[in-house]
């Protein structure tokens, strides 16, 4: 890579080099698209605008057909003004003007005298010079048209044009005609009247085109393409023709589609578009209620929704879904995608199944923060909670009260969260049943013989190892959650590392390669370090590298607990 470059900003203020001698001696006899071929290529050919120096890219912004734009450029080597070494893909290389008149070819003036004098009838106001009747001669020598041929398209265009119809035009059409393999006189006389069959159902489609111009020979060419080749019936035609900008291209764009899809029916049409305005008006409601800003609703609806419609979620559901991430913070499409995938593993995909799963949450939510209130957490509730909630009422069965109980007994603690889970389990592995059962078991306890501090493993200890693992987990998520939170901030002030983000985690849920990945994550690091930061305050790594702070290693706890029974509660050695 050059180590030195212009910027973008600095590329649009600077300008490109027209010689004099290319605007006196050149450009007056060129055709004008050619000419806008000519100056839009010398600036792609500056280097101005690499990312777009393509055939298709110049062929778009001018609105030429890349048959034409490659016409032109054989032009201008005809005119030694660029060289084309390579066809396919078309390179072009600009060559300096020379300081002499283009050379004209020769033809014999007896040869085309009564096309002159027929031609000048056609346009008795009109000053002919050399070059344009050369122009002519060229078009019905290479493309081996007929002189009456020529004629007779010169005085269609006339006709339909008026009679300050460009030389430029007239020579157009006549190509046209030739690569569409009409040369003789018979044969182009034969396809200027059918063009007159249709030009009343042009003037229809015109109108709802609302173009203002008469219908020349390449509207009759798109149009029997359309009718002939695609199989549209006209008043199919002039019915999409009343949703469509950009004349005649933009049209074509439409039916081609329509054609590559297999549609050719008005009703199909129509059915099409409805299904579309649909699913445009549900990404719409979805994006409201996920409260996500968008600017390309097409995207949202061809990337997410129609993919979850096709999953077999109806609207309704689709509605009540993006309703739950709202509430639950999860207000991005992606996370909704996420809910999503899990229901279809869970199986839970009908409208039924979505009311009865969602209408269960709502109600265990209610109790959940019942419970977050009696242990005084404020917040929002977590997917822990749920979990926790699960286990606890629909799997251990453990009463309201008894939850309750041990909610009121967290209160004051550093991680009252954990602290409630860890009596919950202690007494569901104790078969306790009632508030009655654990204060007589209280009772119990404190009339029992005090052990041995460093009886660590026995079930008396001061703290059992089921507690010390708790702990150490509970520490763990919680600096995990600190490191996300500050993480999250970083990314909201920095917009390259935010970028590099969103581009890892697509590559993750894309499966991209490992290389891929890795150098992301490199990326991202070096990132951060070039800011200042330390990578561990947002990507901590646990203090046990044996069992990862979870407390425990194939089923049996890991030596941290052990010692973490061993320094106690305070994380002091208690001998």
């Amino acid at each position: 890579m050059a180590f030195a470059k212009i910027s973008s900003e600095l590329t649009i203020k600077s300008s490109i080099e027209l010689d004099n001698l290319f605007v006196l001696e050149y450009m007056p006899f060129a055709p004008e698209s050619y000419t806008k071929v000519y100056i839009y290529g010398k600036f792609l050919a500056s280097g101005a605008a690499e990312s777009d120096n393509s055939l298709e890219r110049i062929s778009k912004l001018l609105g030429m057909p890349q048959d034409s734009i490659f016409d032109a450029f054989k032009y201008w080597e005809e005119q030694g003004l660029v060289k084309i070494s390579s066809d396919a893909p078309l390179e072009v290389e600009y060559i300096p003007p020379r300081h002499e008149k283009p050379s004209q070819k020769k033809f014999s003036k007896t040869k085309y005298a009564d096309f002159n004098r027929v031609l000048m009838s056609i346009f008795p106001n009109r000053d002919f010079l050399p070059s344009e009747l050369n122009e002519y001669y060229s078009c019905m020598e290479d493309y081996k048209i007929d002189v009456s041929g020529m004629l007779a398209i010169a005085s269609d265009c006339k006709r339909r044009k008026g009679k300050d119809i460009s030389w430029q035009y007239i020579v157009t059409v006549a190509k046209n005609m030739a690569k569409d393999g009409y040369h003789t006189f018979d044969e182009i006389e034969d396809k200027l009247k059918s063009t007159e069959i249709i030009s009343g159902e042009l003037k229809v489609l015109f109108k709802n085109l609302k173009i203002k111009r008469a219908p020349d020979y390449e509207d009759t060419s798109l149009f029997n393409k359309w009718t002939l080749d695609f199989g549209f019936a006209p008043g199919t035609i002039f019915e999409v023709a009343k949703n469509v900008y950009g004349e005649m291209r933009g049209l074509d764009t439409v039916l081609s589609r329509y054609h590559s899809e297999g549609i050719t029916e008005l009703k199909d049409i129509e059915a099409q578009k409805a299904e579309k305005d649909a699913l445009l008006f549900l990404t719409k409601e979805l994006l409201m209620k996920l409260d996500v800003r968008y600017s390309h609703l097409d995207y949202y609806a061809d990337y997410y929704v129609k993919k979850w419609l096709g999953m077999g979620f109806s609207s309704d559901s689709l509605k009540t879904i993006a309703d739950y991430c709202f509430k639950n913070d999860k207000k991005s499409c992606e996370r909704m995608n996420s809910e999503l995938e899990l229901l279809v593993k869970l199986g839970a995909v009908s409208d039924e199944d979505i009311s009865s799963r969602f209408d269960q949450m709502s109600k265990s939510d209610e109790k959940i923060k019942e419970i977050m209130s009696a242990a005084k957490i404020s917040g929002a509730i977590t997917g822990r909670d749920r979990d926790n909630y699960n286990i606890w009422f629909n799997i251990w069965k453990m009463s309201e009260e008894l939850v309750l109980h041990a909610a009121k007994l967290s209160i004051g603690e550093a991680y009252p969260r954990n602290k409630m889970a860890s009596l919950i389990k202690d007494w569901h592995e104790r078969s306790i049943t009632s508030v009655e059962e654990v204060n007589q078991t209280d009772v119990n306890n404190s009339s029992a013989a005090k052990p041995k501090p460093w009886e660590a493993n026995s079930q008396d200890a001061e703290m059992t190892n089921e507690e010390a693992r708790t702990l150490i987990d509970s520490e763990w998520n919680y600096r995990r959650a600190k490191a996300d939170e500050a993480y999250r901030e970083l990314l909201s002030s920095n917009k390259e590392l935010y970028e590099i983000e969103k581009a890892l985690r697509s590559a993750v849920m894309k499966l991209k390669s490992e290389d891929e990945i890795s150098k992301l994550v490199k990326d991202r690091l070096k990132l951060i370090t070039g800011l200042g930061k330390d990578p561990e305050k947002f990507f901590p790594t646990p203090h046990c590298k044996i069992c990862g702070d979870t407390g425990l290693v194939n089923g049996a706890y890991c030596e941290c607990v052990i010692r973490r029974v061993k320094l106690g509660k305070n994380g002091k050695d208690s001998t």
